[in-house]
């Protein structure tokens, strides 16, 4: 059992501590922080009566018999509490993305590596089971190699005026694509080479205000010159719906969390589910599961797990496709700078 502090309790904590407390054998919980110390006492319920809450980070990571933090609070903060977690020998799995800046994810792995300490971070799609089908299929190859992928994230409602504030969430293209980037890479082994965008007018004024946009359309160009669109929304109402959708010289992969989480294969026999896929909520699927090997990794370093590098990795490609969106032209992946808030997409 690996004994951990969960670090902030907004929309992803309570989802993390939720996964823990209702199929995630191997972890608990004993400690939460949060500054709002009543909503880190509703909180606590979830995972335990014997849980302590804490305000202040600093002592809980100083909690008896932890081995490990989960740090879901903003992503300007994230970066520091990580550190402070690993110079304290601890372990740490934290939301997306590890920072802003991707020098930063950068020293922060090299520091976990150098430390024998695992620093996991929060790409939930590598466990989420229709994702996870998807990819084995196209290990094993009888698919052949992908030619075009899309992907989508449209989110069912807009988030509240704060959270949308670039300076916080990063923006849509951040907050939403990251994800995207760094599954497109997983599913495919092909890095990214080069990213255009195109902003679509901003439907929802209050998104504009707080300096965000509500729909964007990317194209990447992945090592060895194929091809792959990520379309983001924040006007879905109907469902936070995820797809990937993978072309393949004979066929195609299909993969939707809307009604419920599962993998299709196309070809000319039709379109058949992949039985062993479904899954009732392939988000919360996916958070459960990349829990569960997070602890797993912790005593087994073998394990492939999505790290500080990866974090970079994403991170680079959506600074590349704001600037893209931003100027209207290709944007390296490689030549990128540090982080701004898009501020420039609406000029």
């Amino acid at each position: 059992m690996l004994e951990v502090a969960l670090i902030g309790v907004g929309r992803m904590g309570l989802a993390l501590g939720q996964a823990v407390a209702g199929s995630v054998d191997n972890v608990s919980i004993t400690a939460i922080a949060d500054p709002d110390s009543e909503a880190a006492r509703q909180a606590g319920p979830l995972v335990g009566e014997a849980v302590k809450i804490y305000q202040d980070t600093a002592a809980a990571l100083e909690h008896p018999g932890l081995r490990a933090v989960l740090v879901a609070t903003p992503t300007p903060t994230h970066a520091d509490i990580v550190e402070e977690a690993l110079v304290r020998g601890l372990h740490v799995f934290c939301e997306k993305p590890l920072s802003f800046e991707p020098e930063a994810s950068d020293r922060l792995g090299i520091y976990a590596r150098d430390a024998g300490l695992v620093l996991q971070v929060g790409f939930f799609r590598r466990y989420s089971t229709p994702w996870v089908t998807a990819r084995k299929l196209l290990a094993e190859g009888a698919l052949g190699e992908p030619v075009f992928i899309r992907s989508s994230t449209w989110d069912k409602d807009l988030p509240v005026p704060a959270f949308a504030d670039p300076a916080v969430s990063g923006g849509l293209i951040v907050d939403d694509g990251i994800h995207e980037f760094d599954v497109v890479e997983w599913l495919t082994g092909r890095p990214i080479q080069r990213v255009a965008c195109v902003v679509a007018p901003v439907a929802h004024p209050e998104l504009r205000l707080a300096g965000d946009i509500d729909c964007a359309a990317t194209l990447l160009e992945l090592e060895g010159g194929v091809p792959a669109v990520i379309d983001l929304s924040r006007n879905a109402r109907y469902a936070d719906d995820m797809r990937t959708e993978i072309l393949v010289p004979d066929g195609a992969i299909f993969i939707d969390t809307v009604p419920d989480g599962h993998t299709r294969v196309g070809t000319r026999r039709g379109r058949n589910v992949i039985d062993e896929s479904l899954v009732t909520d392939g988000f919360l699927d996916g958070v459960a599961r990349q829990l569960a090997a997070f602890a797993t990794a912790v005593d087994d370093r073998m394990l492939q797990f999505p790290d500080a590098f990866a974090s970079s990795r994403a991170m680079r490609a959506a600074i590349a496709a704001n600037q893209a969106g931003a100027t209207g032209r290709w944007v390296s992946v490689q030549e990128v700078s540090a982080f701004q808030p898009p501020t420039a997409l609406f000029n």
